[in-house]
């Protein structure tokens, strides 16, 4: 019975609208992954898409994973930190690879392998780490080298993200709850 219940079709379909607040506009962002070109583009058209539109107050969520496997992880995190600076309207959300990179970069060498084939190798050459070196090191040297060329305040910046946060009738998260 209870199966039946849970994948029963309802006999009408909701009629529910969500929304955000009267005079609120929302732009989510998901898994950037180091590709500043792509958030580059996509910001300009969301600046573009915004300007032709009525006045609202408008806010961007950025759903997290920043970092790992694109070239420019980087280059990611410094554009949003320094967006962040200038508008108050950004709201970031930590996503897996955010918490892989703070947990290495604090010295969790267990989850070096799992920074590593999550995408650690093009995070840690974007903040100018060489490939064959990085190639020569074990979790440990990896795990000291991720404290060495990742920024104290670009960790600090990951570790402000927010794991949830919500908007109207909108709950985001980074993957689910």
């Amino acid at each position: 019975m209870l199966l039946k219940r849970l994948f029963s079709r309802p006999e009408q379909p909701e009629t529910r609208q969500w929304s955000v607040p009267a005079g609120r506009r929302v732009y989510a962002i998901g898994d950037i992954h180091g590709r500043l070109d792509l958030l580059n583009r996509l910001l300009g058209a969301i600046d573009a898409d915004d300007a032709r539109r009525p006045d609202a107050d408008t806010t961007l969520v950025i759903l997290g994973d920043l970092v790992d496997r694109g070239p420019e992880s980087r280059g990611v995190v410094e554009r949003l930190r320094h967006f962040k600076m200038a508008d108050a309207n950004v709201i970031l959300l930590k996503g897996n690879h955010e918490e892989l990179l703070i947990g290495v970069w604090d010295g969790e060498r267990e989850l070096a392998g799992t920074f590593n084939r999550a995408g650690g190798r093009a995070t840690l050459m974007s903040y100018g780490v060489d490939g064959d070196d990085y190639d020569s090191w074990d979790l440990g040297a990896m795990t000291e080298a991720t404290r060495q060329f990742v920024p104290q305040s670009h960790i600090e910046f990951l570790r402000s993200f927010e794991d949830w946060h919500k908007i109207g009738d909108y709950l985001f998260v980074h993957a689910g709850i």
